[in-house]
């Protein structure tokens, strides 16, 4: 999307020669080192940093330079900052940019990294330089990356920002690269499927493609899942190129392609046609769409489990008749605003919140307080596929603890 500045450079030749030893000729004497002062680079006189993205809640406001960018004649590549600044609470943000005829959307997202549910909307316009911010995905704590198209060039930055209000649901989205034009010649670069802002990561998934030519010719192969483990609510699909190649000796024109995927017992059928429906934004890939609508895969629900917040952070609880007896024990710590005990998230039972509380405010007192919880748990290390919406959504995880009294 964005390329690198390309500085130029110089290098010695090299003094090595084919069938060279570590010991000199005996014909020769060898030659006097001569030392070659580094260059100094001169300045860019043409390099224009893109300006500061300002981010503002009405009482704070945050000068952010972007990481990644593309302005006039300047591009250049970074990466997000570790630790991003907080623009603090609230549900609503102004997002200014001195440059008219911009276009930006945010993406927000609950954990480190690629983890976590990744949430993207587009923001709505004030005016010729400002656009709003408002809630997106579940209130709690996240990580926003903010993008910025327009002419001249685009922006990225990322900042912290906690909500309180639970913004609208995520739209389910699903695309498919199959089939792609090489100079004037139907090819396959590989296959892959993508289906995200589902309402839950499914625990069981089997998937087909076909790929039907407009000759009523066509090829039928298996999909393989992928999916990073981390990730929520989305899947990513793939087979081997192979397939690709092969749907690409159906024929030429129009290709329908056909989708089955089976998802904890449902089965979903997306469609979509090439070239005629390839996205540019991601040619050649084809938006798929699905009957019966991805929608209908409903959230996995734990109506049992309740989050609420003690000094900003969260505390999940649960009032189960009975439990497990085994012992989850380890060190309490506190991560973007979610508690973990030796790494997983604890739902303590109702009885115990004063023992939450209480970890909570040693743990922010500084001290690293050992515990152990009886009960149960559950992690993707030992096979789960997915975790209660009402902890992920809120608190990355791999594992979670169920607490008993």
């Amino acid at each position: 999307m964005i390329l690198g500045l390309i500085a130029a450079s110089c290098a010695a030749p090299s003094s090595d020669r084919v069938g060279n030893t570590d010991q000199p000729s005996p014909t020769t004497s060898p030659s006097p080192t001569t030392t070659i002062e580094p260059r100094e680079q001169e300045p860019n006189p043409s390099f224009e940093p893109a300006p500061a993205v300002l981010v503002s809640n009405g009482d704070v406001e945050l000068a952010l330079d972007p990481w990644t960018a593309c302005w006039t004649v300047s591009c250049y590549d970074g990466a997000p900052p570790d630790e991003p600044r907080d623009i603090g609470v609230g549900d609503e943000l102004i997002i200014e940019f001195p440059a008219e005829g911009w276009t930006f959307q945010a993406t927000a997202r609950t954990g480190p990294g690629d983890c976590g549910r990744r949430q993207t909307e587009d923001l709505a316009p004030i005016d010729s330089t400002r656009h709003r911010l408002t809630p997106i995905g579940p209130a709690g704590q996240h990580i926003i990356e903010v993008f910025g198209h327009g002419p001249g060039g685009d922006v990225i930055v990322t900042f912290v920002w906690t909500t309180t209000t639970d913004g609208p649901p995520p739209v389910p989205m699903a695309t498919t690269s199959i089939l792609a034009d090489h100079d004037g010649l139907v090819d396959s670069y590989g296959v892959e499927v993508s289906l995200w802002n589902l309402a839950h990561t499914p625990d069981e998934v089997s998937a087909e493609a076909t790929v039907i030519a407009a000759d009523g010719s066509s090829h039928s192969f298996r999909l393989t899942d992928r999916s990073d483990a981390c990730s929520v609510g989305s899947l990513y699909l793939t087979a081997a190129i192979d397939e690709g190649l092969t749907a690409a000796q159906l024929g030429g024109g129009k290709f329908t392609y056909e989708i089955e995927v089976t998802m904890d017992g449902l089965n979903f059928t997306g469609t979509g046609i090439w070239p005629t429906d390839e996205d540019p934004e991601c040619a050649p890939c084809v938006p798929l769409t699905f009957d019966p609508p991805l929608e209908s895969l409903e959230a996995v629900s734990s109506p049992a489990i309740e989050a609420r917040k003690f000094d900003d952070v969260w505390i999940f609880s649960h009032s189960p008749d009975g439990g497990d007896g085994a012992l989850h024990t380890g060190v309490a710590t506190i991560n973007n605003g979610c508690l973990y005990v030796d790494g997983a998230v604890v739902v303590w039972h109702v009885d115990s919140i004063d023992q939450a509380t209480a970890t909570i405010e040693a743990v922010q007192a500084g001290q690293q307080p050992t515990l152990s919880i009886g009960g149960g748990g559950t992690s993707l290390e030992e096979g789960a596929t997915s975790l209660p919406a009402e902890i992920t959504d809120r608190c990355p995880t791999s594992a979670v603890w169920f607490g008993t009294p």
